[in-house]
């Protein structure tokens, strides 16, 4: 446990998350515009950072417009839900998304028409965009609901409380058990258990404070999630 971590975790309890809190309760004009905003942004540089991720792998995808095609989805998820569009107006701009991807791998030269190439190509490109961006859409779309600045709030608390606990026992007690659960490099056992212990904690506590006209059912699909995925 170095003494950096520690600082970053109490800064981040301390300030950024009331900060984060407090625009999602004190700005929610035209259905949380400046969240969605910052979510669209996000999904941009997180695209970036697995186009990084990859190089390191030896897998290089040279289009530049790569990471701007991780901006449509998000971007509509949330007209979509400012000005109450049509559903499948989600699932055409994904196709289109993926559409464009396929032309983008013919239209690159590759030596020898190298088609393994181009597969590795689309599927890689496919997954640096659709794994943030299609992720934050959903996300955005929390901002339909009835009480959303709360479903928001409660969304931002669990992941944060997913990762303090995973963090907390896996640095206390994770050091002999990593490598066992496949879903990170650092990754332990204990880690494990004390980010499942952390979301159901705050799940189970967060259900005496739900608005009754939020349906229960809704956001244990919500929070189940959550858990899931950042795992």
């Amino acid at each position: 446990m170095t003494n950096n971590n520690v600082i970053q975790r109490v800064v981040l309890f301390i300030i950024a998350i009331p900060s984060i809190i407090a625009v999602i309760f004190l700005l929610p004009h035209q259905k949380h515009v400046i969240i969605n905003m910052v979510g669209i942004i996000i999904s941009y540089l997180a695209t970036k950072e697995l186009i990084h991720m990859l190089e390191n792998k030896g897998i290089s995808l040279k289009s530049k417009v790569i990471p701007y095609l991780s901006i449509p989805l998000p971007l509509v998820s949330y007209l979509m839900v400012r000005f109450e569009l049509r559903a499948d107006l989600f699932s055409i701009v994904l196709t289109t998304i993926i559409i464009f991807i396929l032309l983008i791998s013919i239209s690159t030269k590759k030596s020898n028409l190298d088609f393994s190439n181009n597969i590795t190509f689309i599927s890689s490109s496919i997954f640096v965009v659709l794994y943030p961006s299609y992720f934050i859409s959903y996300i955005i779309r929390l901002s339909e609901f009835q009480n959303s600045s709360l479903i928001i709030c409660y969304f931002i608390i669990i992941v944060f409380l997913n990762d303090s606990g995973a963090w907390l026992l896996g640095v206390l007690f994770g050091k002999n058990n990593r490598g066992i659960v496949k879903v990170s490099v650092n990754k332990s056992v204990m880690g494990f258990v004390g980010g499942t212990i952390g979301t159901f904690i705050f799940m189970g506590f967060a259900r005496y404070f739900i608005p009754r006209n939020i349906r229960l059912n809704r956001f244990s699909i919500i929070s189940s999630t959550i858990f899931l995925l950042h795992n």
